[in-house]
Parts: structure tokens; C-alpha cells; sequence
């Protein structure tokens, strides 16, 4: 049986880049944007793998999640590096 709160947390996650893909275009405005939505894709493909560790992918889905977690996680440090005040580009 999968947890609640899982689903939950993918449901939200779901909710969230639907959002970013309506607001792209302000979305842009931001320094290395690709940088930070590509680290919250990588964030939901671990929330996605979460899911699916309990129906089909078992400990491989494990290591899928948490592999994703930790480049998601590495991608927004970059992000932030990467931008150390540059915050909105003027177009």
C-alpha cells in the first residue's frame, strides 16, 4: 500500500510544475532559470519514483529516488552559486 502522504506530496508537486509552466514566461526573468526548474523536475521525478517504489520498482525505485533527491538538490546549490545576486535579468 502506498502512504498518504506520498501521493500527497506527488499531487502538490504535480500542482507546482503545471503552475511553472503557466507562468513561463516570467519564469525566464529569473538568472539560469533552466538551472533551477531542471532541479525541481529532478525533485519530482524523485517524488514520482517514491510512488512507484510501492507498485512496481521495488528497491531499485529506491535508489532512483534518492538519486534524483541528491541531483536536485546539488542543481539548486548550483543555482544559487550560480546566481550570488544576480537576481532578475531586465529584458
Amino acid at each position: 500500500m502506498i502512504p498518504q502522504n506520498e501521493i500527497v506530496m506527488l499531487m502538490i508537486g504535480l500542482a507546482a510544475l503545471a503552475g511553472t509552466i503557466a507562468v513561463r514566461a516570467q519564469l525566464q526573468r529569473i538568472s539560469h532559470w533552466r538551472l533551477l526548474v531542471g532541479s525541481f523536475v529532478l525533485i519530482l521525478l524523485g517524488w514520482t519514483a517514491t510512488v512507484l517504489e510501492h507498485v512496481i520498482l521495488g528497491a531499485v525505485g529506491n535508489y532512483i529516488e534518492h538519486g534524483c533527491y541528491a541531483l536536485g538538490a546539488v542543481g539548486m546549490a548550483v543555482w544559487c552559486w550560480r546566481c550570488d545576486g544576480a537576481g532578475w535579468e531586465e529584458k
